[in-house]
């Protein structure tokens, strides 16, 4: 198992390695830089010789290759450099700052999604073919067709600018904070949760419940209630696994529609806001982050089935 782990943690490395580079060289293939685009935000036309000074200044004027070469050289020491659009806060600091409100996001996103996703497949597997198992399929063909930042849009009208029930004016931190701004980006945002969940909840339950130590558990006389929770449950919870680790990791990275629609400042919306800005360092830390989260997340996943299933092993034999 520990040569299974550095295999994959020398893997990560080199995941890590890839994404950075495509990243740096799609990011400079796009046209204008950020200087440019601050000008153009003040209506202004920045002279060449101002620009060769901006980009000697700050590195941007030697080949793409050795700009990459220095920039990963700084990032292995957690140095990400400083935001060109908000020049005064390294990239460390905006990342701190601001992926709080993606993690708020994220974990009631996740709990809403759990307990609607999950409670619907239950509830489908084992009343299959009552209003149970009907209100389920039409939930996940709602979530399939309807887009998030779609549903997103539609919420907002209906209960901020029609109903004014809540404000657009984006949320507070914290369960301290006004926890009725949270609901309209939870509930759009947890459209693809509840789709997984609910499908693979259904099916996982499903397949077990027609197993045969199921039936001879029945045959033995079990309760239906112990058959249920220690046999159905217990074992249908591994595939659930699978698919719900990569599925936490996209919900706390952050949501560019969501985070952007509903004025979350979050570092999806930083990233949006970094892409418009062409903000270099920000669009690089912003996705060396992303790509590391994924990346643990799905190493933790693997390692989680292997426990929880005793058939699974990484172990190669001899």
């Amino acid at each position: 198992m520990g040569r299974y782990i550095l295999m994959r943690l020398a893997g990560m490395v080199g995941v890590l390695f890839a994404v950075s580079l495509i990243t740096f060289f799609l990011m400079h293939a796009v046209p204008s830089g950020p200087f440019d685009m601050m000008a153009m935000q003040q209506n202004k036309i920045l002279p060449d010789e101002v620009k060769q000074m901006l980009y000697s200044q700050y590195g941007l004027d030697k080949p793409l290759i050795v700009q990459y070469a220095l920039y990963m050289k700084n990032a292995v020491r957690l140095d990400f450099g400083y935001s060109f659009y908000w020049t005064n806060r390294t990239i460390i600091q905006i990342l701190s700052s601001q992926w709080p409100y993606s993690l708020q996001l994220g974990f009631f996103t996740m709990i809403f999604s759990v307990i609607i996703g999950m409670g619907l497949g239950i509830g489908a597997a084992i009343k299959h073919g009552s209003w149970l198992d009907l209100l389920g399929t039409g939930v996940s063909l709602f979530c399939l067709a309807m887009p998030a930042f779609v549903f997103a849009l539609m919420l907002q009208l209906i209960f901020a600018v029609k109903l004014h029930w809540v404000s657009t004016a984006g949320v507070d931190l914290g369960i301290t904070g006004n926890i009725a701004q949270w609901i309209l980006p939870t509930i759009s945002n947890s459209l693809g949760p509840v789709l997984i969940l609910q499908r693979y909840t259904k099916g996982s339950i499903s397949d077990v419940m027609r197993s045969n130590y199921v039936r001879t558990a029945r045959s033995k006389g079990l309760s239906e209630m112990r058959v249920t929770f220690i046999h159905i449950f217990r074992n249908a919870l591994t595939p659930i696994v699978t698919v719900g680790g990569p599925m936490l990791a996209g919900l706390v990275a952050g949501s560019f529609f969501i985070e952007t629609i509903f004025r979350i400042p979050g570092v999806g919306n930083y990233f949006v806001a970094g892409v418009l800005n062409r903000d270099y360092s920000l669009i690089m830390g912003t996705t060396i982050l992303w790509t590391f989260l994924i990346s643990v997340t799905y190493l933790l996943t693997d390692l989680v089935y292997a426990m929880l299933d005793p058939r699974v092993s990484y172990v190669k034999e001899a």
